[in-house]
């Protein structure tokens, strides 16, 4: 019995050392048909009957011309015998035992042997050919051909995929890119971080009000007072950090290896923690957090102990540049007019939400834009590498949803409590549940398609930095339904928060809170 075996390949080493191989192997069944295409094709329709009709078709045709590359693409589809695809469309085209992902079926052995046989080829010294069709020979077809050891070049982290020619530099590259990216969104994170914390501590200032008039005017100075809330603060900013250090930094830990071993055999995670890297991270947000307890404290603390044993009067309304455009305010029904007075009314709130959710609209818009030159390079260039990045833009874009949320429900959560007793006096007036809800939900909508609007220009110019740092990508690469899904994602997460927080407003006591003096 006869064996044919066809070879395509742009590799003239590997080309060479097979023909010695076939030399050496003559009267051993073995029929070799040998095509070297680095120079050009000149009779495609030889090389498409001898790789649709062998027993073994390995094929190489990295920078073959797309003409070329698509007849023996579809050559090698209708090839019976094992499939050997090195290059290009490896893990669709490849064929080897159990291995055939056409078929879902993925022996992970066989997986191992096609990417040893990838390595092997590429390295192209006579012990590696000998390695390849003794393995396919012996292992895959049964024939008495004696099959060298594998030889490892290296050690640890190597690619997985055999579609790429790509060397160990690749994992290295893409590394160092994930490296940069981290680096550019911890310091957006920790600024819209910052903006909650400021929320959220001064919230927590003005609830505590008349308690810290009470301790003035019982002698206690300043510096105590500040303790108290800085120490506060600085226990919670720690149990949070190290939650976030010990828990949720393992699991995107987990998650990142995991995207790059989609590209690269990863070794076994550690269980080490760098304790360098975890500290400084603790301190940078330990300092964030005191700055701001700092500042929003003190100016309490400024205050004389009777103005802060008085409840803080609101604000009074001012008369806004909408209401001198007559002929647009007078159509305006009340809803509408309250709803706009009330943006302006609060301007803190104002500037803080629209802030905030300007900054995680960019976040996301960024992580898009990382997933789609993800996608773009991964079509254009057929590495399997660039997958890896895919999956993290992936995380990045959930971490920045999860963050988006969790700032508007805090800003609107600290609106509603500040509001208490107006949303009680709505209800005694007989608003109904709905229009009560709508009273509020109505000014978030408003300041979330304002911040959604600044937020898209400001993540364009975020992703051209991105990808200018960290060299990989293109804005050019992003899809028009990535520039409309930032947009959406953005007002969805407004509505899930609108959806969270809606029972808080139905639920208000109207007795406790109309009892607060003014």
């Amino acid at each position: 019995m006869v064996l044919k075996i066809s070879v395509v390949s742009v590799s003239m080493p590997a080309v060479t050392e097979t023909i010695r191989y076939a030399e050496g192997h003559l009267d051993q069944g073995l029929e070799f048909r040998i095509h070297y295409v680095g120079d050009g094709t000149d009779d495609i329709s030889d090389i498409m009957e001898d790789v649709s009709s062998a027993d073994v078709a390995l094929t190489d045709l990295m920078g073959v011309d797309s003409s070329a590359f698509s007849s023996i693409v579809s050559a090698l589809k209708r090839c019976k015998g094992q499939r050997l695809a090195i290059g290009g469309m490896a893990p669709q085209l490849s064929r080897l035992g159990g291995y055939d992902a056409e078929r879902f079926r993925m022996n992970e052995d066989d997986e191992e042997n096609l990417h040893r046989i990838s390595e092997s080829w590429k390295r192209a010294e006579p012990r590696d050919i000998e390695f390849v069709f003794g393995l396919v020979l012996s292992r895959y077809l049964g024939a008495d051909i004696p099959c060298p050891e594998y030889s490892e070049i290296r050690e640890g982290v190597f690619l997985k995929d055999p579609l790429t020619l790509v060397e160990y530099d690749s994992y290295e590259e893409y590394a160092q890119k994930v490296y940069n990216i981290s680096i550019i969104f911890s310091v957006f994170f920790v600024g819209v971080s910052v903006l909650v914390i400021s929320t959220t501590m001064t919230r927590l200032a003005e609830e505590e009000r008349s308690a810290i008039g009470c301790y003035k005017t019982l002698g206690y100075d300043d510096g105590k007072i500040m303790f108290k809330y800085l120490f506060f603060s600085m226990f919670s900013c720690i149990i949070g950090s190290l939650c976030g250090f010990l828990g949720i930094t393992n699991l995107l830990v987990y998650l990142i290896c995991k995207a790059f071993s989609f590209a690269f055999r990863m070794p076994p995670l550690t269980n080490e923690i760098s304790w360098v890297f975890g500290g400084i991270s603790v301190f940078c947000m330990l300092a964030a957090v005191l700055l701001v307890t700092w500042r929003v404290v003190s100016s309490m603390t400024n205050e004389k102990p009777a103005a802060l044993l008085r409840p803080k009067s609101p604000k009074p309304g001012k008369k806004i540049l909408l209401e001198r455009i007559g002929f647009i305010w007078k159509r305006m029904s009340f809803k509408y007019k309250s709803t706009y007075r009330n943006l302006f009314r609060y301007a803190r709130n104002f500037i803080l939400t629209v802030v905030s959710i300007a900054g995680s609209t960019a976040l996301v818009f960024a992580g898009l834009g990382l997933y789609d030159s993800s996608i773009a390079l991964e079509k254009t260039e057929g590495a399997g590498s660039t997958s890896s990045m895919t999956s993290i833009s992936a995380v990045l874009i959930v971490c920045a949803a999860l963050l988006s949320i969790l700032v508007i429900y805090n800003l609107t959560n600290i609106n509603i409590e500040e509001r208490k007793r107006e949303i009680a006096t709505l209800k005694v007036l007989g608003y109904k549940s709905g229009e009560v809800c709508g009273y509020i939900f109505r000014e978030i909508t408003v300041l979330s398609v304002i911040g959604t609007a600044l937020g898209i220009p400001l993540g364009y110019g975020f992703s051209v930095f991105v990808f200018n740092y960290v060299d990989f990508g293109s804005i050019a690469d992003m899809h028009w339904y990535s520039w409309l899904g930032t947009a959406v994602l953005s007002l969805l997460f407004s509505v899930v928060v609108m959806a969270l927080l809606c029972r808080k407003i139905i639920k208000t006591d109207m007795n406790a809170s109309l009892k607060t003096v003014d």
